[in-house]
């Protein structure tokens, strides 16, 4: 099994990077992986302090192979230091594993992807694995797919030709979508309005990359996979993030045994479906104020 490499994204959080860190380390292939951080510079000089202590923590880590840093020397921004971070680690790699500075991760994290990902990589119709999945009470296989890949990145992995299929113009996505008539199955039955966020993404109303990757992925009619018990969660929705508000909604805790990963026919999992569209539909009454919460923190942190 060849090991991916894992690319983490960082700027300003160090209590969550070091969170993300240690429990990184628990996994049994950390030490043979290697990883490659890109911490982005903080708009606001009130933030420097804690980049400061961000880049201390990457500086003193260790427990993996090797480690490089790409430390910007200007503000990228959530969305192009991911775009321009992957496209640039894809020059190199075949594959790759991305987190966030968010993202805590289950011992068996690094275990899963790396399978998965191997397992996977020859097959055209899958576009990524994803380590997060809400919790549910259906009952669901080891591993499914679903068409699409989800805005949900807390804990993916890519490969180089993949992420070739990223359509950075979301005006070009949302025509295509608009004229093969989409809307309804892109936004999930109605159930998760990915349709409005790809628009507020087109108007600068976020910084999201993740709604591009899905809609490029989604119009690509590729897949993919799932674990039935989330291998991540994210910590960072506790106002911290640019693009996540505070909220416990999408609140799991990652699970601490091993995924059996066998290779599974690609096509989209109707249990798996059936389980998402019960969770989005049950947390529709928070979408407008989560949606207001973000716009307003965005313009916050835009102009002040």
């Amino acid at each position: 099994m060849i090991l991916s490499p894992i690319i983490f994204f960082v700027c300003n959080r160090p209590k969550h990077t070091l969170k993300v860190l240690s429990a990184l380390k628990k996994n049994k292939l950390s030490k043979k992986s290697s990883l490659i951080i890109y911490i982005d510079k903080p708009i606001k000089k009130i933030d420097m302090m804690l980049h400061f202590k961000v880049i201390k923590i990457i500086k003193n880590i260790n427990g993996f192979k090797n480690k490089k840093i790409i430390l910007r020397k200007k503000n990228f921004g959530l969305a192009k230091n991911f775009i321009y971070g992957l496209s640039e680690v894809f020059k190199k790699y075949d594959r790759a594993i991305i987190l966030e500075d968010d993202i805590l991760v289950s011992p068996y994290f690094l275990d899963y992807m790396n399978s998965s990902l191997d397992l996977y990589k020859k097959e055209k119709k899958v576009s990524s694995i994803y380590s997060y999945f809400p919790k549910t009470i259906k009952k669901l296989p080891d591993t499914f797919f679903l068409r699409g890949s989800w805005t949900f990145v807390w804990g993916i992995g890519i490969w180089r030709r993949s992420w070739r299929l990223l359509e950075v113009d979301g005006e070009k996505l949302l025509k295509k979508i608009d004229n093969k008539n989409l809307k309804k199955e892109f936004n999930f039955g109605n159930s998760y309005d990915w349709y409005s966020m790809l628009e507020r993404s087109i108007n600068k109303q976020n910084q999201s990359w993740a709604i591009k990757w899905y809609a490029s992925t989604f119009l690509n009619n590729t897949f993919t996979l799932f674990p039935k018990y989330s291998l991540s969660k994210n910590i960072g929705m506790d106002g911290t993030g640019i693009n996540t508000p505070q909220t416990k909604i999408w609140d799991v805790e990652p699970y601490k045994k091993k995924i059996n990963v066998n290779k599974i026919k690609i096509t989209e999992s109707m249990s798996g479906y059936k389980a998402a569209k019960i969770f989005f539909n049950s947390i529709e009454p928070f979408f407008i104020k989560i949606y207001n919460n973000i716009k307003r923190k965005f313009y916050r942190l835009l102009y002040s």
